[in-house]
């Protein structure tokens, strides 16, 4: 699916007009790993299936996506200044839910781009099976998508993403709401 198709398109895309997250640093040495962070709130839901923005029984903000559906959200990842574009870096979802054990089945489309590029065109589709925690409502941080290294050109600025849940895969048996917490850009610095 395009992101055209369910989502706005945008010509250009200005640095200043993508706010950063709360970012969680190794440390701001040469060669270490960070994590961009995004939490649920920033995630829209979106699509002809989205996922529901609700509050967990904590009362923290959740994106949920029931179980035994395809459900979809979408954001936007800035790039990092100090990414290392020559190695390859993570989209990895942040989730809970309450059933233990089991898997769920997630699926990251991205799309990068620059100033100017095409917005409205299909991305790179990722999917992968999470275990859930073993723990009830047990955050889970799993790498879905992986870019290898040298995809990111030194003009881009963005990362469009859409996850779905596909809650009516067979493989999917988690059998419960799936909570997405936020999504993370692993990388390395350069």
């Amino acid at each position: 699916m395009a992101f055209g198709a369910i989502g706005r398109r945008r010509k250009r895309i200005e640095r200043s007009k993508l706010s950063r997250a709360h970012v969680a640093e190794a440390s701001g040495v040469s060669g270490t790993q960070a994590r961009e962070w995004l939490p649920a709130g920033a995630i829209r839901a979106a699509g002809v299936k989205p996922a529901t923005l609700t509050l967990n029984g904590a009362g923290f903000l959740v994106l949920s996506f029931a179980d035994g559906q395809e459900q979809y959200g979408q954001s936007n990842l800035i790039i990092p200044d100090d990414i290392d574009r020559a190695i390859a870096c993570y989209i990895c979802v942040g989730w809970s839910s309450p059933t233990t054990s089991q898997d769920c089945d997630w699926e990251i489309e991205y799309l990068i781009t620059a100033e100017d590029d095409d917005t409205d065109q299909a991305g790179t589709t990722a999917q992968d099976y999470a275990e859930s925690s073993a723990t009830a409502d047990g955050l889970v941080v799993s790498s879905i998508a992986t870019i290898a290294g040298g995809t990111i050109s030194a003009d881009d600025i963005c990362i469009h993403t859409q996850v779905m849940r596909d809650g009516d895969d067979g493989s999917d048996n988690l059998g419960d709401v799936a909570e997405l917490h936020g999504m993370a850009l692993l990388y390395t610095r350069k």
